[in-house]
């Protein structure tokens, strides 16, 4: 019966031991997350905990720009697409310099930050609008994925044409009718003049 409580003993002490070494890993991945998010903690701006759609629109609000809660077509609804695309024309460009970085043998970091300013910027600049015009912009792309989800072929696989394009499977449908539905359920309206 002694040897039995030792070895049970020795048993807890392993296990004791190896849950301390595990401890440990944790605590070291729990430093190396920090770490890797020190940004955050040494930002002067106090941590987030609103979403994305909650804090495009409290920059919306700071710089007086549009917003709807319900979809609206504005008065100006040309001009404003204009001055969209000279917006979004002005972050495309910014690829150019990307290239050029990259050709120009730029440290990968350095590429990979440009890259990810670059597509983070274009989506804040696609999401102010979506909201500027009051579109559930979430909800739309969840229409679009599903839509691009429909391409597959009847075995689930994507089908390719001879040039590596992506083919339209037999379950194929196209996203508009239902965003169009999407948006006159929300109550789609012309913003007056």
């Amino acid at each position: 019966m002694r040897d039995g409580l030792k070895a049970k003993g020795e048993r807890r002490e392993a296990e004791g031991g190896r849950r301390k070494e595990e401890g440990g890993r944790r605590k070291e991945e729990c430093t190396r997350h920090n770490r890797s998010t020190r940004y955050f903690q040494s930002s002067p701006f106090p941590a987030m905990t609103k979403t994305f759609a909650e804090r495009i629109a409290a920059m919306n609000a700071m710089y007086k720009l549009p917003a709807h809660a319900q979809p609206t077509l504005p008065g100006e609804v040309a001009e404003r697409l204009m001055k969209f695309k000279a917006t979004l024309l002005d972050e495309v460009h910014e690829i150019d310099e990307i290239v050029r970085m990259s050709k120009n043998g730029g440290a990968p970091a350095d590429i990979a930050v440009a890259i990810a300013d670059l597509l983070g910027d274009v989506i804040v600049y696609c999401r102010s609008e979506a909201l500027k015009y009051g579109l559930p912009l979430e909800e739309v792309l969840d229409i679009i994925m599903d839509s691009n989800e429909s391409k597959l072929g009847a075995d689930g696989k994507p089908i390719y044409d001879a040039n590596g394009k992506f083919l339209k499977g037999p379950n194929y449908w196209r996203p508009e009718p239902r965003i169009k539905a999407l948006l006159e359920r929300r109550g789609i309206r012309a913003a007056a003049k």
